[in-house]
């Protein structure tokens, strides 16, 4: 009789331990799945970063380029200012406004925290619950 109960009490320790073992599996796929889709979620939000530096660079070089033209002659026509002045003028803010938008999108990008905060706090309240289970269960 204090086999049996001894057999059966052996074999439901080792279902629970079992049972513990498997949801700790599955907690730590499931943190392994988060820490996945909150690091997709920061490379999401680094490449609208970096579709705005780089639409803030198209945006300084064609202004650069084409509008300065337009408008020096413009600014000639309308004003007494010399040639040259009216190239200085629109060439500063046509720089200007090229250095607006690389800002902002520098700000942006340095906004971005690639480490994934969540998760990690997660696994580490997680290693320390399991730290602490190991130390009384030697007790």
């Amino acid at each position: 009789m204090f086999t049996e109960t001894a057999n059966q009490s052996e074999s439901g320790i080792a279902v629970l331990v079992g049972g513990i073992i498997s949801d700790l599996q599955k907690l730590i796929a499931q943190q392994f799945a988060m820490l996945r889709l909150e690091i997709l979620g920061e490379i999401r939000q680094l490449k609208t970063a970096a579709i705005s530096l780089a639409v803030g660079v198209v945006a300084t070089v064609a202004g650069a380029l084409l509008l300065p033209f337009m408008l020096v002659y413009l600014l000639k026509e309308y004003t007494p200012i010399p040639l040259w002045g009216c190239y200085g003028i629109v060439a500063g803010v046509v720089a200007g406004m090229g250095l607006v938008l690389l800002f902002l999108g520098g700000r942006k990008a340095a906004a971005l925290h690639i480490k994934p905060a969540q998760t990690t706090e997660a696994l580490k309240e997680n290693f320390r619950w399991l730290k602490n289970e190991t130390f009384h269960e030697r007790i």
